[in-house]
Order: C-alpha cells, then sequence, then structure tokens
C-alpha cells in the first residue's frame, strides 16, 4: 500500500508528485491561490501514499505561498510540520522563519537562526562533536 518508488526510477506516474510540481510552478510564476490549491491537494495525497519526501517539499512550498500571500503566522505554523528534513530543506526553513518573524515585527537573532539549524544539522548528521 501507498508504496512511492525512488525518484531515479521514472515508469511509475504518481499524480500528487505531477500536482506538487505543477504547484512549485505555479509560485514561480506568481499564482499563488493555484499553487496553494495544488500544494494542499497533493499534499492530501501524499500523506494517503505514504509519501515523505514529496510531503516535506509540499510543506515548505505552502509555507512559502502563505508567506508571499502574507499569512506569516500560517506559514510559521505550517512549517510546524516538518518531523524530518534534508540540508536544502532546513535552509529554506530557516530562510522561511526569518522572514516570516521579521514580517511579524518579532525580533530574530540571527546566531539564534544560525545556531538552531546547526543544531538541527548535527543532529541530523548524528555528530556528537559540536560544530563551531
Amino acid at each position: 500500500k501507498g508504496v512511492v518508488p525512488p525518484p531515479w526510477i521514472i515508469n511509475d506516474v504518481v499524480v500528487h508528485v505531477v500536482w506538487a510540481d505543477v504547484a512549485r510552478e505555479c509560485f514561480l510564476r506568481g499564482d499563488l491561490a493555484t499553487a496553494r490549491e495544488l500544494a494542499m491537494e497533493a499534499k492530501r495525497h501524499a500523506i494517503t501514499h505514504g509519501d515523505l519526501r514529496t510531503l516535506r517539499v509540499l510543506i515548505i512550498l505552502i509555507a512559502r505561498v502563505d508567506h508571499a500571500q502574507g499569512k506569516h503566522a500560517e506559514a510559521i505554523e505550517g512549517l510546524g510540520e516538518l518531523q524530518d528534513s534534508t540540508v536544502s530543506e532546513l535552509a529554506d526553513m530557516t530562510d522561511i522563519l526569518f522572514e516570516c518573524y521579521t514580517f511579524l515585527s518579532k525580533p530574530v537573532w540571527a546566531d539564534d537562526v544560525v545556531v538552531g539549524a546547526f543544531a538541527a544539522v548535527k543532529q541530523a548528521a548524528g555528530d556528537t562533536e559540536t560544530l563551531e
């Protein structure tokens, strides 16, 4: 049930992955409403199929759309759904959070953001040494 193939196997086309790509293109072209609608539908399907990789991409995309629409608190709340992430997803998430907190006039010190990002990378890598 819900087995999603690795990204290098293309014999199975999974519709929610296609929707995620179309949503990203809509976002890049400035069609935020369509991007969010497609991303939300793709997210529901990614959850159903157990596709965590696409789910993470969609959560970040939805947060970007929310931020672009001025829904900064919703963007921050949406990013709270992420449980695991790659380093590049962590960088995207840090960027979105920094921008959202800036727009909400809640001061976030760059040192706090960087320290938090390094801690997350350290945890993801399973490294026991300090990152300094």
